[in-house]
């Protein structure tokens, strides 16, 4: 996935939850569900992609990994114990959800880290634009490929979500 299919399937799932329990519709912030929807690439492409690109070059590392996600659920747990602030949640649940989007399940070294093993697999050195360009390309030139078909439907989730929300803060002004 890329990043509109990160966002908007996340969204996607978060609205389909607060439709499925209303009592908590109100507390979803989506500006969080988005950044925790991204978070894990922001850290590991910047990181294993330029920071360490001829070390580690590689774009799912610390961010991608259970630890991570349950050390931020357990921040945000704390938080919100302390203050009913849901925003840390919000961004370690959406993080969660980017670890099913990428089937880290398929790469068991990195999900579970370290349990086996402190290293994390090496990928191959690019120049980190190169990189990103290639992504991107391979994102975007339409095939039948799970990252086009899956930032499609991110795309159509966060243009039809921005509708409804523009319809609604439209309807509240009158």
């Amino acid at each position: 996935m890329f990043i509109f299919g990160h966002i908007g399937v996340t969204i996607g799932i978060f609205s389909v939850i607060g439709y499925l329990v209303p009592h908590i519709r109100d507390r979803i912030n989506y500006w969080y569900v988005a950044l925790g929807a991204i978070l894990p690439d922001i850290i590991d492409k910047l990181l294993g992609r330029v920071i360490l690109s001829y070390s580690l070059a590689s774009g799912r590392l610390i961010a991608h990994t259970f630890v991570f996600v349950f050390l931020l659920g357990l921040m945000g747990f704390y938080i919100y114990k302390r203050s009913s602030d849901v925003r840390i949640l919000l961004i370690s649940g959406a993080s969660f959800l980017h670890l099913l989007e990428d089937t880290m399940w398929m790469q068991p070294v990195n999900l579970f880290w370290p349990l086996f093993g402190w290293k994390f697999p090496r990928g191959t050195p690019d120049n980190w634009l190169d990189y990103f360009m290639v992504m991107f390309r391979n994102s975007y030139i339409p095939d039948l490929s799970y990252v086009f078909i899956s930032d499609v439907v991110g795309f159509t989730i966060v243009f039809l979500f921005i509708v409804k929300r523009w319809k609604a803060a439209a309807i509240a002004r009158t």
